[in-house]
């Protein structure tokens, strides 16, 4: 049987897929949570997510939001998230992934893309497809708890 490769829009029986994935990308969740953040966060128009499967199983995904640039005219896109289940890595999925985003960017006119990924040693396969992909490191990202 031949692995067709789909990327589509999230809906909400998504969810349990999107849960181990969520857990490899470190961040824990469970369905019910992902059941109520995903639907809020999507009906703002400029949120988007994106999923990846095959065979009808969720093997990744990639979440993205049209944002205003303050530095200049113009919108980016900002990557929030991107991850691909870790049996079907370095098969081109990640990258089918961002060429989507690319593509919608670009029916957009918008010439601009940002992620921030994790400084820890288990990113540095992320780094370093983002840097195969076009990305260059321009900032460091800092984050507060209050």
């Amino acid at each position: 049987m031949k692995k067709e490769l789909l990327i589509r829009t999230f809906q909400l029986d998504d969810c349990q897929g999107l849960v181990p994935l969520y857990d490899q990308l470190g961040y824990p969740v469970d369905v019910a949570t992902l059941a109520h953040r995903l639907p809020t966060m999507l009906t703002k128009e400029d949120y988007h997510l994106l999923v990846a499967t095959m065979n009808d199983q969720i093997i990744g995904f990639i979440g993205f939001v049209q944002m205003k640039m303050f530095e200049a005219d113009g919108d980016y896109i900002r990557i929030l998230a991107l991850v691909v289940d870790e049996t079907s890595r370095r098969q081109g999925i990640a990258q089918a992934l961002l060429n989507r985003v690319k593509f919608f960017a670009k029916q957009k006119d918008i010439r601009n893309l940002a992620v921030n990924s994790g400084i820890t040693s288990e990113r540095e396969a992320a780094h370093a497809f983002y840097e195969n992909e076009g990305f260059i490191k321009v900032s460091f990202g800092f984050k507060c708890q209050i």
